[in-house]
């Protein structure tokens, strides 16, 4: 489940992110329940739920995207002020500080055998 970064209020969230928010767990939740059906599904079934996904995925990327921007956008002057702090002393930061410093700078990571796929915020 996401977790808050530390330094992050809610007073600087922009209300789309809330709204896009719910949209992206309400997605993610029809893609499990899609997967779960998939146990007992005939071959044109799993094909029909395949292109369903591969929609259902797409616009949760589009969302992930948006509210990526939308966090970007929103990022206080204290926030900026304390991620470059703990770049600054990245050997002495605490592992909540380091994932507060990525979570400042980076959308997503993804890693598969092709590689590795970094979307950065900046």
């Amino acid at each position: 489940e996401f977790q808050t970064p530390l330094g992050y209020t809610k007073k600087h969230q922009h209300p789309r992110i809330t709204e896009l928010s719910e949209e992206l767990d309400r997605i993610e939740e029809k893609i499990e329940n899609i997967l779960t059906s998939l146990a007992d599904a005939s071959d044109t079934l799993v094909s029909y739920v395949d292109m369903k996904i591969a929609e259902l995925d797409k616009k949760r990327q589009d969302i992930v995207d948006e509210i990526s921007v939308l966090s970007t956008e929103v990022t206080s002057p204290d926030q900026l002020e304390n991620i470059l702090y703990h770049l600054s002393n990245w050997e002495k930061a605490s592992f909540d500080d380091r994932r507060m410093v990525l979570d400042g700078l980076v959308t997503v990571i993804r890693a598969s055998e092709q590689g590795t796929e970094i979307r950065w915020k900046i």
